[in-house]
């Protein structure tokens, strides 16, 4: 009889143990569950059109096909600048980039077209920095987001962004009421992308 007790008391340490173990499982799994709900949710209200400034992004028309517009320096920006109905993401005069290339071009969406604006910059190291508007605002999807994965939020030229990587690459996107923009570089450290997303604006036609 003495030794049945003596028996039941040593397993109850390893019974108790046991139970903590479970119950520090499902903590660590209730924690991961709202962790990743936390994160699908940002992604989907920095992904979805949504309104800003008193505008709903649904509200934009689509545009008649326009030809392509290209350009290969800044001396050309302004042509492209007029090619596109909204301000378009680019870098402030003075910032030390040098713009290489640039291109405006219709895309199908919907049941017309969208617009796609994007100006390629050289970086000081070598690589390429990419600044691209999609009009209308809600047509995000063009911008293919395979393999990116989500990473934190920052700020982009005045506006909330969420900052997504992969392999080699960091991209910025930003859902404004006049158009959806992204900012895409090679693999950098955080303040190397602060400074460089610092230098960059939404630009008229006139500067504006």
């Amino acid at each position: 009889m003495k030794r049945q007790k003596q028996a039941q008391r040593a397993k109850m340490p390893a019974k108790i143990k046991q139970n903590i173990g479970r119950a520090l499982k499902i903590g660590s799994g209730a924690l991961l569950v709202a962790l990743l709900t936390a994160v699908f949710v940002l992604v989907v209200i920095m992904s979805e059109p949504r309104a800003a400034e008193g505008v709903l992004v649904t509200d934009q028309p689509l545009l008649p096909a326009a030809p392509a517009v290209n350009i290969a320096s800044a001396d050309e920006l302004e042509a492209l600048l007029a090619s596109f109905p909204e301000p378009v993401l680019c870098v402030l005069p003075g910032a030390g980039l040098t713009l290489t290339g640039g291109s405006c071009y219709d895309t199908a969406f919907e049941d017309g077209f969208a617009r796609v604006a994007e100006l390629r910059y050289a970086l000081e190291d070598g690589g390429e920095m990419v600044l691209t508007s999609i009009y209308p605002a809600r047509a995000s999807s063009l911008m293919e987001r395979d393999g990116y994965a989500l990473i934190g939020a920052t700020e982009l030229a005045g506006m909330e962004a969420v900052r997504m990587s992969k392999a080699g690459s960091i991209r910025l996107h930003a859902q404004h009421s006049e158009a959806f923009y992204v900012l895409t570089v090679p693999e950098m450290s955080f303040g190397e992308l602060s400074a460089l997303a610092g230098s960059i604006q939404r630009m008229h036609m006139t500067g504006e």
